[in-house]
């Protein structure tokens, strides 16, 4: 099963990284491909929401989302259009006042029958970009704070 991980250090507190990383009903503004997110529950420990995405077509996909502020925010695929697999997690480790190191990771399998090492390249790639995408996201938050 194509797995991935990718750790950075940006210039911005964790705090405001978390909250950006958590606030999934903003994703579609500035997470590319990500067209909806929509709650569906809010449990104690998890919350469920269904995401839909846009590549080549329209996609959904429910996920079990857990948070542990502002240190870990991991997932778990419930159910989707696309995937067989899809699990990760963001892991948050503060630097400094203004330095996070940031670590995604992501486990996912795709139900379009596909080469892994190409399915576990795109995930890289687009792995930096996404992950700047929310460091803007959350330079955003501080300066609004």
């Amino acid at each position: 099963m194509p797995s991935t991980e990718r750790t950075e250090v940006f210039d911005v507190g964790i705090d405001a990284y978390f909250q950006a990383v958590e606030d999934f009903k903003s994703y579609p503004e500035f997470v590319d491909n990500v067209t909806n997110v929509r709650i569906i529950k809010q449990y104690d420990d998890k919350i469920r929401a269904k995401f839909s995405i846009h590549v080549i077509k329209d996609f959904d996909y429910t996920l079990d989302l857990y948070c542990d502020p502002p240190k870990r925010l991991w997932w778990e695929l419930v159910r989707g259009d696309i995937f067989k697999v899809n699990n990760g997690s963001w892991t948050l480790k503060r630097r400094g006042k203004h330095k996070t190191e940031v670590t995604y990771s992501l486990e996912v399998e795709t139900k379009i029958v596909a080469p892994k090492f190409l399915i576990r390249q795109l995930a890289a790639n687009s792995l930096p970009t996404m992950m700047r995408a929310f460091c803007e996201r959350a330079k955003e938050i501080e300066a609004e704070a």
